[in-house]
């Protein structure tokens, strides 16, 4: 994997998560372009006379004024029923009674008193129906909607055309009082205004009070135009009790008098409007587009008539926007600019002249104005942008068009044509009313399925980044090439554009964007899937850890809530420092934070001490501490929201240009300026202490002089910034002059230096001498011992001796001269320099768009950085072979540090709080046209914190690690692609993190579009988050960006050093760092040994290097196996596998020679070892290993050719008969023979061991099949003593092989019957070496084998030992239940189930495995047929009911039976399949006897229960019943199949009636149970095989007695009812079904007995005392367990005394 690779992947992961992003936020985001233009009474809307009777009076405009005063009362959340009366009772129909309804009679009572003077309206409002978007439709007449894209983002004021503005404009009084909302929307536009506080919609009162305190007087005064009363407490009343909540009665009889007061004060020339800006839920919310939030209430009433009509029955629907062109016409003010609401025409009749043509010319006349203004607008909009479509806008303006030229024609001839007069007016307000739906229809919807769209499209970016973040570490993983990733992409946008074209909708970027990202996403998925989804459990695929997925539950649970996301500073913080405290604990308990003795366990006399920790725990205790001070330093720099009034900002936010006192301005100057010069200093200090500043290079010139320069110049224009208005006339000048040019000089020498490091990324210092060094240190290939894994690794002992031959050759030629020193300097940090560096460039300018004191902020920003990275490296192991990991907990914390600072840095996820001032930071008399630069410096402001955590992100992986290490961040480049990996998994993670983020926003705001608050905190929460994202991401991709280049710099310098090598004889130092040359040339540094050049020879080879290697990762091994913590063994061991791994790698490298072989074959097999016992089983992987190991033996016999086609067989043939095999040989290929042994035994490949073994021991058992004495026979050679280390030697593995061979053997001779064969191989096998859980295993198995062969005794002696020998305790305790039973001992063997059944629910925590080959790695599981299988909880909870109800125990058979169905419907509703069942205990049989049991302990209604559920959870298995009865009645052959099971419910219904006393209802069960069985027998083989429900109860036997048995209970019931005769019919075909069920001929006997019918009760009775007679077969029914408690229900309960008492009555008969 490349990195150009990597980087081009993240670029797509980011391009998927911005589709997502662009989808949601068009379905999302209602946005439209606000236009500035205005209208004007000297421009009229268009060409044309003056409308019809026009007089141009001195105030009139457009038309003749009507009304010269007017009062708007807006009722916030006046819903329209709120008006409504209260409905007298009608008959027939239920009163209605609402605590709102009939409050408002005053506007009733007009309505009846004076119908021409008033008229109610139905108004829609249009969504969002919040009330500041209510608030600019009720005053522009247009839809605002959440971004309405102009000039005015700094605050909520409205730059266009308005109501109030023409007001203003035409010289009118306007007067406010209550909601402030209206401050912050016409600043400084009303005469006289009182305002009030409306965010706590708790209080209902304070701002109504308010306002009456006002009101009246106001209107008395007479010093008003336009009066507006903004009353809240009916929308507060809702927010707070809902409308239904008499608190609403009492605010609506409140409004009542309001209203009544008014019209008492209105004079003739004053118009009152009484108008709810929208409506509430039934639980009093708004902000959605229900029918009740858009449903408002708009009263009309004037002292003069209005209206020439009386109101209709039912009130008028009208669109909201209506009232502004109405209301502007009859003022005779312009109609607003951006206008789009239709007049409402009934106001604009002639009210005095009864002509209905004049009333219809003057309605035509005001709605050919409107239709002229609107019209004017949308040819306006249409030319500047394009978001409206051109076909309807091409149709209205043709509608138009002709509607005017037939208003013109009208106007010449006003006379006559009343018809041709309503047409035009028809047609004019199609057009209207076309107009308005097509701005609807670009505006104000959402887009639910590209919200949804858009959701899922970021959801599944997320999932991509966690598994991909996986996977990465997979030695198989490859990327997707980016081109097939952007031919797919291409598929989809063709394919959308193709469906777009087709059904004729226009091209939407957006929406083709999404179907590239979604294009190009399916191959990937569908790639990963089959690449690994069949292989892995989804829970492995998500390896987050336990705290770290916890925060980010947290987060992403809280950005439901408005409370969190304006408390999310303080959220954030707490965060933030609790991961940091959870992170020092879980060093502390892992472990690496202990002293360095606590670290070192001998073992076997090997002293092995392990790598030191990172940090002790005081240090690590201080970084945690020094960060937290830091977080609640930065707690001081805060700016409150504007939803918690009581908070109080931070003063340090502003400016020192607003400190008052120039001593206070001074001492906060020189605060700022030493936050400069302190960052300056850390940031000098830290690269000083890596030795990044002894460059010659230009960037480390720059750092030295540069850095310098641009703190002189912060802090020189913060001092002209502070001052400007302080300078004195003749330098103001200059000091404007300087406050332009400082900052782009700063801005300038950033630039520069980022250019500068971009040219020249490596930092280090490179010196040249000749002649011999002082200390006659001289590093060359393999001087001294070697450090790190990467030594050997990455080494090709070819070009190792080349090379020592090569050097000799130069040294002899150049002893005289000495050689040619090169030493590097601290080449170990020259990815993190280069990172720091390049952020702290960035900071400056980021800084100078900040006000002053946030200089504080970005030094506790760089602290926190370097805090936090040191205490993170201090859970990461200095040396980890195999791929690098990025830990969760680093990108969790960085991205919770960046969110920290954005608010840290006086931000806020709102408008409003966004520094505009950046934008003019160099630039204070503007940008002029442009609009990018202002944008940008204002996002490098809000976003500052984002940009500068994304690009140090990639420090957490690149940091410098401890100098302790000497690798460093040299270690990255011994393998390239786990560096790769690392540079990927980073981004991934990360960008994980924050797509969680932004998914949550895009959730929370979709979900919660109806809330109070979506538009005031959760649709901003959402667009900071998304650009903070992106802003992020490509931070994120820069700093990665930056990584790659100084590692192609860093590969670059190598290049030209190995050329140089080439040219002259040089040594290498390198002084704080290790690396490699490419390709595989290794150079080391030594810090102890001092070897002169003359001591190079060719004796100094690699083998010891390579045995003490071994040595030394089988020694830590050892130390893993013996240590307690569970998560540090686990990390030795597998530090250890991957060394061993990496060594057999470089040995493998060489061609294969002898002296070599006995070292690679004993790392092959203690690779081998560890693998297995790690991994717990054996795979193909350690075949391929031996295989591979075979061939390398082979190779240096050349034999290899002609025998890789004969298999590992044949290979171990060749190997181990090759009369050329060295005997150093035989030892390691007996060991590794084990391993083969091992691995064909747990696999039972038994003819190849025994092969093997047969070869192994030559001559000595050729003849011999017997597994056991060949392992016996085979006798492995001793290894000599300066042999390798191995974890376990040939003879250990012959003692595990033989345990487990005897076992194995015990065990299937116990299977087949073999039983003193069976115990003596299991004697054996408790001789040899066992875990305890194999012992366990062992003993069990003797018990069973002892229980067999009739010694119970010794069997139980075995079991306790079994059960004492480890906590296994299922296999003996269902042997011991299955001894005692054959003891006939019932109580024991009850007691062993329940104790079986108890040890099956816990769950018992494994015990350590060594990390040996143990035997239970060679043992096969046990399967369902043998004795050490003893089932599922369910399994043994169902043995021990059924064994309580054979044994009469009901009570506790029922309870048994309860608590199994509890057991297996947990969770989720079990699945009932269709034939076949699943083996083990069918659902519907264990329903059944349970039934049985509970009437058997007679809870009969508990027993109909579990039938009823039953049925209910099997009814869809079944055919529709009417149709089964209906066919069973009409005789029809072909009916479908009912289980066998169906009737047997019935029948146990039919028993648990007769216990309840209810006979018609049992015999009513039991005849549907004998019409299932008489209309269906599933006999037809078409039907499939039965289920195990059905193998025991479909045999001829079984549905026999269930037939009998249904028919003997409806006989009984029948007797009991006295219905004997029909009794006596259901006992004759009983017999007739079952002959050989004597139950049913005696209780045929006793019914003819009863029914007096001697001759035939006499010879039935003959036929049953011959039958008595005859020797009785034990007959095994194969019934179920149900049936069979059935059945002994309906047995007569003493035969022989009813046979004796016939006897005697039939010989009295004879006698007489």
């Amino acid at each position: 994997m490349q990195k150009i690779s990597v980087l081009l992947f993240l670029v797509w992961i980011c391009f998927l998560f911005y589709a997502g992003i662009a989808l949601f936020t068009s379905g999302f985001l209602l946005t439209r372009l606000e236009l500035t233009n205005h209208s004007s009474c000297q421009e009229p809307p268009g060409p044309g006379s003056l409308p019809w009777g026009s007089q141009r009076e001195p105030r009139a405009c457009w038309m003749d004024s009507r009304f010269s005063r007017l009062v708007l009362v807006l009722i916030d959340a006046l819903r329209f029923d709120f008006v409504q009366p209260q409905r007298s009772n009608v008959p027939g129909e239920t009163s209605v009674s609402l605590p709102f309804l009939g409050k408002l009679g005053s506007l009733q009572r007009i309505l009846e008193i004076q119908p021409h003077h008033a008229r109610l309206y139905q108004s829609k409002a249009d969504p969002p129906t919040t009330t500041m978007q209510r608030l600019k439709a009720l005053t522009t007449g247009s839809l605002p909607t959440f971004i309405d894209a102009g000039s005015n983002f700094a605050s909520y004021a409205i730059v266009e055309d308005n109501l109030i503005k023409q007001l203003i404009s035409a010289g009118r009084r306007v007067v406010f009082m209550g909601d402030d909302t209206w401050k912050d929307l016409f600043p400084g536009a009303f005469s006289q205004a009182f305002f009030f506080p409306s965010f706590n919609v708790r209080d209902l009162h304070t701002v109504d009070n308010g306002i009456l305190e006002h009101l009246y007087p106001t209107m008395d005064s007479g010093g008003w135009d336009v009066l507006i009363a903004h009353f809240l407490g009916v929308d507060h009343c809702g927010h707070k009790h809902g409308p239904h909540h008499p608190e609403m009665a009492k605010k609506l009889s409140q409004m009542d008098q309001v209203i009544q007061g008014v019209v008492e004060r209105l004079e003739n020339d004053t118009l009152l409007v009484v108008i709810g800006d929208h409506g509430m839920t039934k639980n009093g919310d708004h902000g959605g587009d229900s029918e009740l939030e858009i449903s408002a209430a708009l009263f009309l009433y004037s002292p003069t008539a209005l209206f020439h009509r009386a109101p209709p029955e039912e009130p008028e629907v009208i669109p909201q926007v209506s009232l502004v062109p109405t209301l502007a016409l009859l003022l005779g003010l312009p109609i607003p600019f951006g206008n789009i609401g239709e007049v409402i025409v009934e106001l604009f009749a002639e009210v005095e002249d009864s002509q209905p043509h004049s009333s219809a010319l003057a309605q035509a006349s005001a709605l050919h104005l409107n239709a002229q203004q609107v019209s004017r607008f949308l040819h306006t909009y249409s030319a500047a942008t394009q978001d409206l479509q051109v076909t309807e806008l091409r149709r209205l303006h043709n509608l138009f068009s002709k509607a005017s030229a037939d208003y013109q024609r009208l106007l010449q001839s006003p006379q006559g044509a009343e018809a041709a007069l309503q047409t035009v007016i028809t047609e004019l307000q199609q057009f209207l009313r076309g107009v308005r739906a097509l701005c609807i229809e670009s505006w104000a919807r959402f887009s639910l399925v590209r919200m949804a769209g858009g959701a899922a499209l970021l959801a599944a970016a997320c999932f991509l980044c966690l598994l991909v973040s996986q996977w990465a570490t997979s030695p198989g993983f490859y990327l997707c090439p980016l081109l097939v990733l952007v031919a797919w992409g291409l598929a989809g946008v063709i394919l959308c554009a193709g469906l777009l074209a087709i059904t004729g909708l226009k091209l939407d970027p957006v929406v083709l964007g999404a179907m590239a990202a979604v294009g190009s996403l399916v191959p990937f998925l569908w790639k990963a899937w089959a690449g690994w989804g069949s292989k892995r459990p989804l829970v492995a695929l998500l390896p987050i850890p336990g705290p770290v997925l916890l925060f980010l539950l947290i987060r992403f649970a809280a950005l439901f809530s408005d409370s969190f996301v304006v408390a999310e500073a303080r959220a954030t913080r707490f965060l933030l420092g609790s991961f940091i405290l959870l992170l020092v604990a879980q060093l502390h308990w892992e472990g690496k934070l202990l002293p360095p003795k606590l670290l070192t366990i001998p073992r076997l006399g090997f002293s092995t001490p392990t790598a030191p920790p990172r940090h002790n725990s005081m240090q690590a205790l201080g970084l945690g501490v020094t960060l937290l001070l830091c977080i609640r330093l930065a707690e001081f720099f805060h700016r409150c929201p504007e939803e918690t009034p009581v908070c109080h900002s931070s003063p340090w936010l502003s400016p020192l240009a607003s400190t008052v006192g120039g001593r206070a301005k001074n001492l906060w100057y020189g605060a700022c300026v030493g936050a400069l010069v302190a960052l300056l200093v850390v940031v000098r200090l830290w690269l000083r202490r890596y030795g990044n500043l002894k460059s010659p290079e230009p960037p480390v010139l720059f750092v030295r002089w540069g850095l310098p320069l641009m703190v002189l110049g912060t802090a020189a224009y913060w001092a002209l910034a502070s001052g400007a208005d302080e300078a004195p006339p003749r330098l103001r000048a200059l000091v404007a002059g300087a406050s332009v040019v400082l900052p782009r000089a700063v801005a300038g020498l950033a630039a520069s230096g980022l250019m500068l490091l971009l040219w020249r990324p490596v930092t280090v210092l490179v010196k040249a001498t000749m002649g011999a060094p002082r200390t006659r240190t001289v590093l060359t290939p393999f001087s001294g011992p070697p450090t790190s894994q990467a030594d050997l690794d990455y080494v090709v002992p070819q070009i190792y001796r080349h090379m020592q031959e090569e050097f000799r050759d130069r040294l002899e030629r150049s002893k005289s001269q000495g050689p040619l020193t090169v030493a590097a300097y601290k080449l170990g940090s020259v990815y993190s320099a280069a990172m720091v560096t390049a952020l702290t460039f960035l900071a400056f300018p980021l800084l100078l768009l900040h006000a002053e004191r946030i200089s504080l902020v970005f030094l506790l920003l760089f602290l926190q950085s370097f805090l936090l990275l040191h205490l993170l490296a201090a859970g990461i192991p200095i040396t980890i072979p195999g791929p690098f990991t990025v830990p969760w907990q680093a990108v969790s914390a960085w991205a919770l540090m960046a969110t920290q600072t954005f608010y840290a840095t006086g931000h806020q996820p709102v408008f409003p709080a966004i520094h505009w001032n950046a934008a003019f930071v160099g630039f204070p008399e503007g940008h002029g046209s442009s609009t990018w630069l202002p944008a940008l410096l204002v996002g490098a402001n809000t976003f500052a914190s984002h940009l500068l955590f994304a690009g140090n992100e990639a420090e957490a992986r690149v940091r410098p690690e401890e100098e302790e290490e000497p690798l460093m961040e040299m270690r990255l480049r011994d393998s390239p692609h786990h560096f790769n990996v690392a540079l990927l998994q980073l981004g991934l993670k990360y960008l994980f993190v924050l797509g969680i983020q932004i998914l949550a926003c895009a959730l929370s705001a979709s979900i919660l579009r109806r809330h109070l608050m979506v538009w005031k905190v959760f649709a901003p929460k959402f667009i900071f988050e998304a650009m903070g994202f992106i802003v992020s991401s490509v931070g994120l991709c820069l700093g990665l960006a930056l990584v790659m280049r100084v590692d192609g710099a860093v590969s670059s310098w190598f290049r030209q050093l190995v050329l140089a090598q080439q040219r002259t004889p040089f040594a290498l130092h390198f002084y704080g760092a290790l690396t490699s040359f490419p390709p595989h040339v290794v150079f080391y540094e030594t810090y102890f040994h001092n070897i002169p050049l003359d001591s190079l020879v060719p004796q100094a080879n690699c083998l010891d290097l390579w045995r003490d290697k071994n040595d030394q990762l089988v020694r830590q091994a050892k130390v893993a196996q013996d240590l307690g913590l569970p998560l540090r063994r686990q990390q030795l061991a597998q530090d250890a596998l991957e060394g061993l791994r990496g060594l057999l790698d470089s040995l493998q490298g060489l061609p294969a020679a002898v002296p070599v072989l006995p070292l690679e074959l004993t790392v092959i097999c203690n690779f081998i070892t560890l693998r297995a016992s790690l991994a717990q089983s054996f795979t193909e992987d350690q075949a391929q290993d031996i295989q591979r190991g075979l061939e390398r033996v082979l190779e240096t016999q050349e034999q290899l050719g002609p025998r890789l086609e004969c298999g590992l067989r044949g290979l171990w043939s060749s190997v181990l008969c090759a009369s050329s095999l060295l005997p150093e040989l035989l030892p390691a290929l007996h060991h590794l023979a084990g391993l083969q042994i091992a691995l064909w035994l747990s696999t039972d490949c038994l003819g190849d061991l025994t092969l093997l073994l047969q070869t192994l021991n030559d001559s000595q058992s050729k003849a011999s099949e017997d597994l056991l004495m060949l392992l016996k026979t085979w006798s492995p050679p001793a290894k000599e003593s300066n042999a390798p280390l191995t974890l376990q030697d040939a003879w250990g593995l012959r003692d595990v092989l033989l345990t487990a061979s005897a076992y194995r053997q015990g065990l299937q001779e116990l299977i087949t019957g073999s039983l003193p064969r069976a115990l003596s191989s299991l004697h054996e096998a408790a001789s040899g070496l066992c875990s305890r859980p194999v012992l366990v295993q062992v003993y069990t198995a003797l018990g069973t084998c002892l229980r067999k062969m009739g010694s119970p005794q010794r069997a139980l002696l075995y079991l306790v030992a079994a059960l004492k020998g480890g906590s296994t305790w299922g296999p003996p305790l269902m042997e011991a239940s299955r001894l005692y039973r054959q003891l006939e001992n019932t109580a024991a063997e009850l007691e062993s189930l329940e104790l079986l059944v108890e040890a099956l629910s816990i769950t018992h925590s494994s015990e350590v495995s060594h990390l040996l080959i143990g035997v239970e790695l060679l043992l096969p599981q046990p399967d369902p047929a043998s004795p050490l299988h003893c089932g599922t909880q369910s399994q043994v909870k169902h043995l021990l009911a059924s064994r309580c109800l054979q044994t009469g125990r009901a009570e506790d058979a029922a309870e048994h039976y309860l608590d199994l169905l509890a057991l297996l419907l947990d969770d989720s509703e079990p699945k009932f399949f269709p034939p076949p069942c699943p083996p083990g205990p069918c659902m519907p049989e264990v329903f059944l006897e349970a039934a049985a049991a509970l009437i058997q302990a007679g809870r009969a209604q508990d027993a109909l229960t579990i039938c009823e559920e039953l049925f209910s959870r099997t009814s869809f298995l079944l055919p529709k019943m009417p149709w089964l009865w209906e066919d069973a009645r009409k005789g029809t052959k072909e009916s479908s199949h009912c289980p066998p099971w169906v009737s047997a419910m019935h029948l146990l219904q039919g028993q648990a009636w007769v216990r309840l006393g209810a006979q018609k209802e049992a015999i009513s069960e039991f005849s549907r149970c004998l019409e299932l069985l008489f209309q269906d027998t599933p006999k037809d083989k078409e039907q499939g095989p039965a289920s195990n429900c059905e193998q025991g109860c479909t045999s001829d036997m079984a549905l026999q007695q269930l037939r009998a048995a249904a028919l003997i209970s409806r006989g009984l019931e029948w007797v009991a009812s006295d219905q004997d005769t029909k009794a006596l019919q259901d006992f004759l075909l009983s017999i007739q079904v079952c002959p050989g069920n004597q139950d049913a001929s005696f209780h045929l006997l006793q019914t003819l007995r009863k029914l007096d019918r001697r001759h035939e009760a006499t010879a039935l009775w003959r036929r049953l005392e011959a039958q008595t007679k005859l020797p009785q077969e034990n007959a095994t029914w194969c019934v179920p367990l149900y049936l069979e408690t059935c059945l002994s229900w309906i047995h007569p309960p003493d035969r022989e005394t009813l046979l004796e008492e016939f006897r005697t009555s039939v010989l009295e008969t004879c006698d007489l």
